[in-house]
């Protein structure tokens, strides 16, 4: 059965198929309550999906963005939530994103825009080993929940979050069809992982400096 919250999504902003206002609404016919729209190195879905949401209470869209990141052998990529992306600097940082950071960077650029920077899907990357390095650069969460992780995978990811204090999140990485065979709202994601994902949300926009 579909879960309410889904923190990870795409629309024609980037690799989906479908636009900001059809994901909504097709979000809200599933039965979604809280949707993050994370389109790859773009935020100009938001202000689309916001609007359409106003007509399907209490659906809430999340601000989020998905950073392209690469390291030897393998692209990283890292989920950030509650950023201030209306700031003109992180619409200048979108429009240059190209030349691809660092984990590291992308971890501090979200920080810097008081958002909440999460290590997404990291079974596909088979990475682990560069999570300690992203807590020190200001990683707050990794992307437990979702369908391409093993029970394996999930249970360990779960307990790395448990050791360094981060955000257990989740999401479908739905792209709409025929790109993906994701569908919105699974795997399940409980709705305490958005009440947390909001108390760090509160703890990234009091770290920043006055």
């Amino acid at each position: 059965m579909a879960g309410g919250v889904d923190l990870h999504t795409h629309t024609i902003a980037s690799d989906g198929t479908l636009r900001p206002r059809e994901l909504v609404a097709e979000a809200a016919r599933r039965g979604v309550r809280v949707l993050a729209i994370t389109d790859h190195d773009s935020t100009e879905g938001l202000a689309e999906a916001i609007e359409e949401a106003r007509g399907h209470p209490p659906l809430v869209i999340v601000p989020g963005i998905e950073i392209n990141c690469d390291v030897e052998g393998a692209e990283i990529h890292i989920l950030g939530y509650c950023m201030d992306y209306e700031a003109p600097w992180f619409r200048d940082f979108c429009r240059a994103q190209r030349k691809k950071l660092t984990p590291e960077d992308a971890v501090r650029i979200l920080r810097r825009a008081g958002g909440v920077p999460v290590f997404a899907h990291p079974g596909l990357a088979d990475r682990d080993a560069i999570i300690p390095s992203l807590v020190a650069a200001g990683l707050m969460g990794i992307e437990c929940i979702y369908s391409e992780h093993t029970p394996a995978q999930r249970g360990g990811y779960v307990e790395l979050c448990r050791q360094h204090d981060l955000l257990v999140t989740g999401g479908s990485d739905f792209h709409g069809p025929p790109v993906r065979a994701a569908v919105l709202g699974n795997p399940p994601v409980p709705l305490a992982v958005w009440e947390a994902l909001q108390a760090k949300a509160a703890v990234a926009r009091a770290s920043l400096p006055a």
